[in-house]
């Protein structure tokens, strides 16, 4: 049974995300900066790396790709549990929220899935200078499921390029990242 406070809090996160805008949404022009992002795993495919190497597969903008269903292949994965994926956003915005989804689980977190990740406001396009904007873990919540919400501590700059550094995963020799919303209240 929840506590009547609880209750208010998951109503005014609802609320938040309903009216949020995603600052991140590749549909409205923000781009995965390549070369501030970590190398996307190999493949064990001779096949698989000799097409790649001749037209390499961008799968870091399956990050930011907005789709109605997260299927398995369709994220960015790299090697180890520390990476990180920097995004130009749209628009010059303070970053209220990042709601990270992940592929459908119930009640066990996937091994692959990032457990600990900082975000960063850049200051310059090559994101020399940074500014931390909050410290996320994934989940906050298990019984939430697969897509939650970890709202920024600070809130006093605004920028129009993040820096998602991830710190651990749940034990994977990889970490994929499916899919990540930079959001604003509007």
């Amino acid at each position: 049974l929840k506590s009547s406070n609880e209750t208010a809090k998951e109503l005014l996160v609802e609320v938040k995300r309903r009216h949020a805008v995603n600052l991140a949404s590749r549909s409205h022009g923000a781009f995965v900066v390549s070369k501030l992002t970590s190398k996307a795993t190999t493949s064990n495919s001779l096949l698989l790396n000799l097409v790649d190497s001749v037209f390499p597969l961008e799968t870091y903008n399956f990050a930011i790709t907005e789709r109605t269903h997260i299927t398995p292949s369709e994220a960015f994965c790299f090697d180890g549990s520390e990476g990180r994926l920097t995004v130009r956003l749209w628009a010059n915005a303070t970053i209220e929220a990042i709601e990270y989804e992940h592929d459908y689980w119930r009640d066990v977190v996937p091994i692959s899935a990032p457990e600990r990740y900082d975000v960063m406001a850049c200051m310059d396009h090559d994101c020399q200078q940074k500014v931390l904007l909050g410290e996320c873990s994934y989940p906050s919540d298990e019984k939430a499921g697969p897509a939650q919400i970890c709202e920024m501590e600070n809130r006093s700059l605004t920028t129009d390029q993040v820096q998602i550094v991830f710190r651990t995963n749940h034990g994977q020799q990889y970490t994929c990242v499916y899919l990540l919303r930079v959001l604003s209240w509007r």
